[in-house]
């Protein structure tokens, strides 16, 4: 099963293949903060964590949280790169780095249940991006993501957002203020105070504290793509459906 390399400004990585542990090296390795940690394949090519409650529910589905580590509670530069499949249509976060009580957020993904439109949470509140292209992308067949904060002037930051390495839509941010308790979680379980539950699969997980090119970007989409042609052969259906919501 491919995975994505180890490479320079990786503050976390997990694989997930067969294990919680953290391969870049900084020792950030999961744990689960509600449930278990389940293992799933998909489609035989890729693995990763599945996150909800064993039969595609969203009520008490499994959850992962990360150290206590500051390398983690980034307020600059980011991107995050992961591989997903949702199995439930409604509001749910894929990650976030927030403190207990989500009173403070430095970095958080999540669909948008009402408008189905991915999201993003920061220093600058809670915004959706451009254009809502329905649930098709996250319940159909498996996709990389990329979350990517680069900034643009002192303290404030372009936030794009990428699918099979096609640009969905960027919105503006600033920089999040921290407390030092902020967490890195994945499908965070709402009754423990870490926001909104994902209920899907997800693999293929990489945090870096740079913001990487749109061509490196699409790059590692296709080094996954080689090892799972069939189950990502999606660009072309979300660009189509991208296309149809501008007009």
């Amino acid at each position: 099963m491919r995975v994505l390399p180890l490479i320079a400004n990786t503050v976390g990585q997990w694989t997930a293949q067969g294990t919680p542990a953290d391969s870049s090296g900084n020792g950030n390795d999961l744990a689960a903060a509600h449930g278990s940690i389940v293992y799933a394949n998909f489609d035989t090519c890729l693995q990763g964590f599945r996150l909800d409650d064993g039969t595609g529910g969203h009520s008490s589905q499994n959850s992962l949280i990360a150290p206590s580590a500051a390398v983690l509670r980034l307020t600059g530069e980011l991107t995050m790169q992961f591989t997903f499949k949702s199995y439930h249509t409604t509001a749910q976060s894929f990650f976030a780095c927030l403190n207990a009580g989500a009173s403070r957020v430095l970095y958080d993904s999540f669909i948008d249940g009402a408008a189905v439109r991915l999201g993003w949470f920061d220093g600058a509140g809670a915004r959706d991006f451009v254009p809502s292209i329905g649930w098709t992308p996250f319940t159909t067949g498996i996709h990389n993501m990329a979350i990517r904060r680069k900034q643009t002037s002192p303290g404030n930051f372009a936030i794009d957002a990428f699918i099979d390495g096609a640009l969905l839509g960027s919105l503006t941010g600033v920089t999040p203020p921290t407390d030092g308790t902020e967490r890195l979680t994945f499908g965070g379980f709402a009754a423990d105070g870490f926001g909104s539950g994902y209920s899907g699969w997800i693999g293929n997980i990489r945090l870096l504290n740079v913001a990487r090119s749109d061509a490196d970007i699409l790059a590692d989409h296709n080094y996954v793509q080689r090892a799972c042609p069939v189950a990502l052969a999606y660009k072309g259906l979300l660009v189509n459906i991208k296309t149809k919501a501008a007009a």
